[in-house]
């Protein structure tokens, strides 16, 4: 609708439990329009990496990385989000995205973090989601 959004990571490296959106009519001068809470999911502390995507059906989506523990980098799970109106102030809440391609990190021990930086893409009539590995340091 002729403005631009920009959803980015916010608090000390992330911590916390929220992300934000802002926006702009130029890109030049931007405000900030709402934070977006994890808090649903319960006990959030890390929020990391909130990507766009939008689906073939014109419906936008969010995708982000979100941590219960007290450690950085530590067991991140992958969570979609939407709006629920044309202001980008009110959003559904956070849902995991699960399946057997995502890594399943066994915890602090290991050092994994799960799964971070997700990036959407269609191609054949299929979606893909490309995700970061700490433990493999690839992108899957």
């Amino acid at each position: 609708g002729g403005r631009y959004y920009v959803c980015h990571t916010t608090g000390n490296f992330g911590q916390t439990n929220v992300f934000s959106i802002i926006s702009s009519d130029d890109l030049t001068h931007w405000d900030h329009l709402t934070d977006v809470s994890m808090a649903p999911v319960g006990g959030v502390r890390w929020t990391w990496a909130p990507e766009w995507f939008m689906d073939d059906g014109g419906s936008l989506h969010i995708f982000v990385s979100a941590s219960t523990t007290p450690e950085i980098s530590t067991k991140h799970v992958i969570y979609e989000l939407h709006p629920l109106d044309g202001t980008m102030t009110n959003w559904s809440a956070p849902t995991p995205v699960t399946g057997s391609a995502f890594p399943a990190w066994t915890g602090l021990e290991t050092g994994r973090v799960g799964a971070y930086d997700a990036y959407v893409v269609k191609r054949g009539g299929a979606y893909f989601m490309f995700h970061f590995d700490s433990v493999s340091s690839c992108i899957e």
